[in-house]
C-alpha cells in the first residue's frame, strides 16, 4: 500500500551510516581488498557480484568505506573494467538470449513456448537503445540532468 502523504511508495529502505568509516572488527586492510577486487576481476566476475562476495565471504560491508573509493573505480585504474556499463550489458543480455541466439546460428526452426507479446520486445529495445545512448553521453563526459 502506497503512502498518503509522501512521494516513496512504502518499501521499507536501508540507509547507511552517517560517519563512513572502517568497522573495529574488520581485519582486512585497503590493500587486502584491492587485491581481492582484482582477483575476482580477473575470474570474470562483474563489480556487483564481487561486492557482494566480499560482502559475504569476508565481511566487507561497504567497499568504498575501506578502501576510499567505489569497486569500478577500482577495476578501471588497473583496466580491469568491463567495456559496457553492467546495466546496458544485462538490458542487451534481455534482448537476445543465448539460446535464441544458438538455434538462429544453426539455422533450427524457433519451436519453444509461446513468444512474448510484441510489446514487451518493443519495450525491452527502446530500453536498450536508451541505455546505450546514455552510456555514450556519459563515456563522452556530458552532463544530463538529474544523474
Amino acid at each position: 500500500m502506497g503512502r498518503m502523504h509522501a512521494p516513496r511508495k512504502g518499501l521499507s529502505q536501508s540507509a547507511l551510516p552517517y560517519c563512513p568509516s572502517v568497522p573495529t572488527w574488520l581485519k582486512l586492510t585497503s590493500d587486502n581488498v584491492k587485491e581481492q577486487i582484482h582477483k575476482l576481476a580477473k575470474k570474470g566476475l562483474t563489480p556487483s557480484q564481487i561486492s557482494v562476495l566480499l560482502r559475504d565471504a569476508h565481511g566487507v560491508a561497504q567497499v568504498r568505506f575501506v578502501t576510499g573509493s567505489k569497486i569500478l573505480r577500482i577495476l578501471k585504474s588497473k583496466k580491469l573494467a568491463p567495456d559496457l556499463p553492467e546495466d546496458l550489458y544485462h538490458l542487451i543480455k534481455k534482448v537476445v538470449t543465448p539460446w535464441q541466439a544458438v538455434l538462429a546460428a544453426l539455422g533450427v526452426p524457433h519451436s519453444g513456448p509461446d513468444p512474448e507479446p510484441p510489446g514487451a520486445a518493443i519495450f525491452l529495445h527502446s530500453n536498450a537503445a536508451a541505455g546505450a545512448a546514455l552510456a555514450g553521453r556519459r563515456q563522452r563526459g556530458v552532463r544530463m540532468r538529474g544523474a
